[in-house]
């Protein structure tokens, strides 16, 4: 199992939520968990593309959860994964999704607008 908590704050670095990353952690172990900081709705377009990213590097299916300790907040920790886990979700695919590459994406541009909308 590979788990990834890259955060700076609340910053990932945008080379760490490409498909082409989580891709190439398939080449180190088969589940995948995630820890990341996203808007408890998940309305937002990083949170969106995100996901459609995941889905895409990980077709057998995402699962999340929200662990926010306060309810009622904005913005929260999520817990995503590539297999089941107890109390989680399967995501399901958002229409119009964009999946961020290596070569293109805007995980910068919706990071800040996640963060800074409200």
């Amino acid at each position: 199992m590979i788990l990834v908590d890259a955060y700076n704050g609340t910053s990932i670095p945008e080379e760490l939520v490409t498909k082409e990353f989580f891709t190439d952690l398939k080449k180190l172990g088969a589940t995948i968990m995630l820890n990341m900081i996203m808007d408890t709705a998940m309305e937002s377009d990083f949170a969106q593309h995100l996901m459609a990213t995941l889905q895409e590097a990980r077709p057998d299916g995402i699962r999340y959860k929200d662990v926010t300790l306060s309810d009622g907040q904005h913005m929260g920790n999520f817990i995503i994964a590539s297999r089941p886990f107890s109390g989680a979700q399967k995501y399901t695919e958002q229409a119009g999704a964009s999946v961020y590459r290596d070569n293109k994406h805007s995980v910068e541009i919706d990071k800040a607008s996640m963060f800074y909308s409200k």
